[in-house]
């Protein structure tokens, strides 16, 4: 097929082809329609855009970032007024963190201080009591005894074989 015919698609019958064609004239008549409305709407951005850049251009670099925040120093009451948001700021902050623990107590739960002081006194290197027990079911025979009794069971069924190895 030539490429002329729609790149190879071809439509079931007359009435599909025929359904195409008025798609293809309506969106061609909308195109021809609103040529004027959206070349309207594209120049509209392209001249903010360049009025943007003109703006950008005739800022001061000294006293602008990039993002166009005033930078440089704070006039005095500028200046007052964060400190007196940081400082309100803190105090909130501060009572929350006193509520959540005087709540934590009540729960009965302990601070980390609390907890580190009532520690068992035990060796770092020393493993916790429920790693020891998880260790010594591990590596026990039926849950019983340690490795020696696990190395003597499984050298027992080893030999059991006759020595046939």
């Amino acid at each position: 097929q030539d490429g002329s015919s729609g790149y190879g698609l071809t439509y079931a019958n007359e009435r599909g082809e025929h359904a195409a064609r008025v798609r293809r004239e309506r969106r061609d008549e909308w195109r021809e329609h609103t040529r004027g409305e959206r070349e309207a709407e594209e120049e509209a951005r392209r001249r903010e855009a360049r009025e943007k850049e003109a703006r950008w251009a005739n800022k001061k670099r000294g006293s602008r970032n990039t993002v166009g925040h005033e930078t440089g120093k704070l006039s005095e009451e500028e200046r007052l007024a964060r400190l007196a948001a940081m400082s309100s700021d803190a105090e909130k902050r501060d009572s929350l963190r006193v509520s959540r623990l005087r709540e934590d107590t009540e729960r009965g739960e302990k601070s980390l201080g609390e907890l580190a002081a009532s520690a068992p006194e035990r060796h770092h290197s020393e493993a916790a009591p429920f790693l020891e027990k998880a260790q010594k079911e591990a590596f026990s025979v039926g849950g019983k005894g340690g490795l020696e009794d696990r190395i003597g069971a499984t050298k027992y069924y080893k030999q059991r074989g006759g020595g046939d190895d």
